[in-house]
């Protein structure tokens, strides 16, 4: 994961970390990144996701395990942005209710998708969310640390990366 800080944003200048994986199929690797590893499994920091893929139902399985293995920690937002990303919004949700029914801890984030707008504006809005906790739950308010990760498209990367500069 790559650290931008000072990204603008229609709010206050913000921090993102920025990842890259080819497929969601390789979702693991993000769990060997160093940085990824020390904010959300050791340090179980709150963070939000902004995620940028294909049409994720063409992975669903992998698009599902890697959801579960995020609500799992302290998730607090899923925003999604491109083709049938209102699905991978449902993907997250899912994940959430099947920890609960199970009887597990579970993060349970706020989710929203946008596969109508453009990425910079999808983008914009994932920045200017509040820094606090926005989970309506009994959660403690607490900021959380932003991750935009591309699944797929280097492109998109590269886009992401000149509108956060």
């Amino acid at each position: 994961m790559e650290r931008l800080e000072d990204v603008p944003s229609s709010g206050v200048p913000r921090s993102l970390w920025l990842a890259f994986i080819p497929d969601i199929s390789q979702w693991q690797r993000l769990t060997e990144d160093d940085d990824w590893r020390r904010l959300v499994e050791h340090e179980q920091r709150a963070f939000g996701l902004f995620t940028v893929s294909k049409d994720p139902a063409t992975s669903g399985e992998a698009w599902l395990a890697f959801a579960d293995y995020c609500v799992q920690y302290e998730l607090v937002v899923v925003s999604s942005w491109g083709e049938n990303s209102g699905w991978l919004d449902d993907t997250f949700d899912m994940a959430g209710v099947m920890r609960k029914v199970d009887g597990l801890a579970t993060a349970e984030p706020l989710t929203s998708w946008h596969d109508d707008e453009p990425l910079s504006d999808a983008f914009e809005f994932f920045l200017s969310l509040p820094g606090n906790d926005l989970r309506e739950d009994d959660h403690e308010p607490t900021a959380w640390e932003r991750i935009a990760l591309v699944v797929g498209e280097q492109r998109w990367y590269d886009v992401l990366r000149l509108i956060a500069e």
